[in-house]
């Protein structure tokens, strides 16, 4: 039994004395799984934690908790729940007062642990991208999103290979871009099949452009997208040297692409526009690893 918990006939459970950090999310998102494996009186904090995801703004530390359970009068209930009930309870009165997409995406460091992944894309013969990032990581390689298909691992790749630029089936564009400075900025990417013309955006400008990519090419459908990860094999197959290492916040994708003014908008503020493909409320449901989840996005600071 872990430091901290006494277990006497039964009947108390004691946190009295000793600092412990919940992580809420973690607690929220694992909820049934906790009450199916810590059903009874036995909890052991490090099984929360070992979730490692975060929530920085709405971590709870609980210095001087006591519970008194008595298991002859409620033997249907565990210490366990009613603390996954009162942090559930505390998470959601915590965040209601921020719009839904007010998160951030934290990859705290170049390794293959951290990233987010989704499922079910369609084919596509159009698309725009667009992001908010903060990095100041000035490796080589570091890839913001990676899409891959049964048999082509770089269907689609948003990266920065020495700059910022698309990949289509492996075939790079001449488009490139810089936001490499510890700043938030605006990036958007927009591609199409029918002429190849490729256009990069930065915080509502558009920087370069390009014709000839992939022209002709429909996008397969189905496959795995990847925030944080460039995948070498469907899903997975990582390297900690391509991986990104920053914020990602508002990431949305559309089937065709969106005008000039459009974009201009969106580079107004941190919580515009929704991707008719993917929003960027998706992705909070594919946390893995160690990413840390910041709510609320802190998209638009320089601290």
């Amino acid at each position: 039994m872990p430091a901290g918990l006494t277990d006497v006939t039964g009947i108390t459970a004691d946190f009295e004395g000793r600092e412990n950090q919940f992580n809420i999310q973690a607690i929220v998102i694992g909820l049934n799984k906790m009450i199916k494996n810590y059903y009874g009186i036995t909890f052991e904090p490090s099984i929360v934690r070992s979730h490692q995801v975060k929530l920085i703004n709405l971590t709870v530390t609980f210095t001087h908790l006591h519970l008194v359970w008595n298991i002859g009068m409620m033997k249907m209930i565990s210490v366990p729940v009613l603390v996954c009930l009162f942090l559930a309870s505390t998470f959601t009165d915590s965040v209601s007062s921020y719009p839904e997409k007010s998160y951030a995406l934290y990859f705290p460091n170049k390794d293959v642990s951290s990233y987010a992944n989704i499922w079910g894309m369609p084919s596509l013969t159009a698309f725009t991208i667009c992001f908010w990032m903060r990095t100041s990581d000035t490796s080589t390689e570091s890839t913001v999103l990676s899409y891959s298909v049964p048999g082509e691992s770089n269907e689609v790749i948003v990266e920065k290979y020495g700059a910022l630029k698309v990949f289509l089936k492996d075939t790079s564009s001449k488009v490139l871009g810089s936001a490499i400075d510890g700043k938030w900025h605006h990036i958007c990417f927009t591609w199409q099949s029918s002429d190849g013309a490729v256009n990069f955006y930065k915080d509502g400008t558009l920087h370069n452009q390009d014709r000839g990519l992939k022209t002709g090419y429909t996008i397969k459908g189905g496959g795995s997208l990847v925030l944080g990860q460039e995948q070498d094999s469907l899903g997975g197959g990582f390297s900690k040297h391509q991986s990104f290492k920053g914020h990602l916040a508002n990431l949305n994708m559309w089937s065709y692409v969106l005008p000039a003014t459009e974009i201009k908008r969106l580079s107004e503020s941190c919580l515009a526009g929704e991707g008719n493909v993917y929003k960027w409320n998706d992705f909070i449901y594919g946390v893995k690893g160690k990413t840390v989840i910041v709510i609320p996005s802190p998209c638009g600071t320089q601290e």
